[in-house]
C-alpha cells in the first residue's frame, strides 16, 4: 500500500513539474504534497491481490510500453482516415454501430479497451455490457463491420489481453 502511494507521489511530483514547465525544488515538493494527499485520499482503489513483484516485472513493463505505442500508432492512422473523410465529397460517410464480443476480463482492462478505443478518432465506445462481454461502438466510417470487429480484436485488444500476462 506505502509503496503505491510512494510510486504515485513521485509520479504526481513529475508531473507536476511538467505541467508547471519548471524543474524546481519548490515544484518538486509541490508535486510529492500533492502525489501523496491523492494517493490517501484513494488508497482503497489500489489492486491489492497483485504482488508488486509481479506488478512492475520487466515483461510488464515492455507489455505496457507496446501497448502504448500501438495505441499511438493507431491514433495517428485513424487521424489520416478521418482527415480523408473529411476532405472527401460529402456522402461518403458510412457511419454505424458495432457490437463487439471481447476477451479481456476485469474492470480495469474493459476500461482501457474503451478508452483506447474512445481516444481513437472515428470511434466511441457507447455501451458496455452488463455482464461485460461485449462493446457497443459508433464509427464514423464503416465498410465491413466483420472488418471493423477484427481490426479492433487484432489490434488494441490483443496488447491489453499481452498486459494481463
Amino acid at each position: 500500500m506505502m509503496l503505491n502511494i510512494a510510486i504515485l507521489s513521485l509520479g504526481s511530483a513529475v508531473l507536476w513539474c511538467l505541467l508547471q514547465n519548471s524543474f524546481t525544488p519548490q515544484n518538486f515538493v509541490v508535486g510529492l504534497v500533492l502525489g501523496t494527499i491523492i494517493g490517501f485520499l484513494v488508497r482503497g482503489t489500489f489492486p491489492t491481490q497483485a504482488s508488486p513483484r509481479a506488478v512492475f516485472s520487466p515483461r510488464q513493463w515492455i507489455h505496457a510500453i507496446n501497448y502504448t505505442l500501438h495505441l499511438m500508432k493507431e491514433i495517428l492512422v485513424a487521424n489520416l482516415k478521418v482527415t480523408r473523410l473529411v476532405l472527401t465529397p460529402v456522402g461518403n460517410i458510412r457511419p454505424g454501430i458495432v457490437a463487439l464480443p471481447i476477451d479481456v476480463e476485469g474492470d480495469i482492462r474493459v476500461t482501457m479497451l474503451g478508452n483506447s478505443i474512445t481516444l481513437t478518432p472515428g470511434t466511441i465506445t457507447m455501451l458496455v455490457s452488463e455482464d461485460q462481454d461485449t462493446l457497443y461502438i459508433h464509427t464514423l466510417d464503416i465498410e465491413e463491420p466483420e472488418e471493423t470487429k477484427r481490426e479492433i480484436k487484432d489490434s488494441l485488444e490483443k496488447y491489453i489481453v499481452r498486459l494481463g500476462h
